[in-house]
């Protein structure tokens, strides 16, 4: 009986990590697309600056 006690809270674990790593994974997907976006609208006004002036 006690092996099963043992192996629940482990599987648990195991899904709790592996919730928590593809949110973080999902996390750092988001921050890298909207570093991209800050990237390319930094481009676009540095080339509407330079047809201004």
């Amino acid at each position: 009986g006690q092996i099963i006690v043992d192996s629940i809270p482990k599987d648990l674990e195991i899904e709790k990590k592996q919730m928590v790593s593809s949110m973080l994974v999902n996390i750092l997907m988001i921050l890298q697309i909207s570093l991209f976006i800050v990237a390319i609208l930094l481009t676009i006004l540095s080339i509407i600056k330079a047809i201004i002036s």
